[in-house]
């Protein structure tokens, strides 16, 4: 079961809603990605039911991911809350804590 949660930036408006970094449901596998040419975070599908690794060496096996913004794929970088939760605006030096009142859902 998944879970995602609204990200608000200590210092600017920037808010977010979703995992916060690798979360897995039941059939889906997900990460949240950062674009630097956006400055915008979201998750995106990376596997599906199981299917993310590779046998032979255990890796994961990452879909081709695009921003849903400009639609690159060569200014992303992953994104976790846990290690490392900078703003992704581009000016901002603020970090992004889970909200107070933004609740979270459970997905699967």
């Amino acid at each position: 079961m998944g879970i995602g949660r609204k990200y608000k930036c200590t210092s600017c408006a920037y808010e977010f809603f979703g995992s916060g970094g690798r979360d897995r449901g039941f059939v889906a596998t997900t990460r949240t990605f950062e674009c630097t040419s956006c400055g915008i975070l979201f998750d995106a599908t990376i596997g599906y039911d199981g299917k993310d690794r590779d046998k032979k060496t255990s890796m994961f096996v990452r879909k081709v991911v695009k921003c849903p913004e400009c639609k690159r794929k060569d200014s992303l970088k992953l994104w976790d809350y846990l290690y490392d939760p900078h703003c992704p605006r581009e000016k901002c030096k603020g970090k992004m804590k889970p909200a107070a009142n933004g609740g979270f859902i459970m997905w699967d």
